[in-house]
């Protein structure tokens, strides 16, 4: 059996420092990242974040916001102590993520490492 090739990202847990993985390039493997079933949000050709599609039925604590327009992940402190009381006043251009997320490069369909400038 063939072994999978490693793909490098970066994973952001809710409060925590971002971390460089090298990761099986498995689908359960990525679920095990997030822990549960992917989400993607594509924010560029080459990029793509990877996030649980049910943080917010597992009450999954806020990690980022995602600012669409100008591909930035910030951690908004005025969002995250209160996440579901606050979500009305998230703008529709941003996207509030729960729980862990990862970062990963994309060529196509596929998965790919991210390069060194994305990191």
């Amino acid at each position: 059996m063939r072994q999978a090739r490693l793909v490098r990202v970066l994973v952001v847990a809710p409060g925590a420092v971002p971390e460089i993985h090298e990761v099986p390039d498995v689908l359960a493997d990525y679920q095990a990242l997030v822990g549960g079933y992917l989400q993607p949000t594509y924010i560029d050709d080459d990029l793509v974040v990877l996030y649980d599609e049910e943080g917010r039925l597992k009450n999954l604590p806020p990690n980022r916001v995602l600012r669409f327009g100008t591909a930035s992940l910030d951690h908004d402190p005025a969002v995250a102590d209160d996440p579901f009381t606050r979500l009305d006043e998230i703008l529709p251009h941003q996207l509030q993520i729960l729980g862990p997320l990862f970062f990963v490069g994309r060529a196509g369909s596929e998965c790919v490492s991210l390069a060194d400038a994305r990191m």
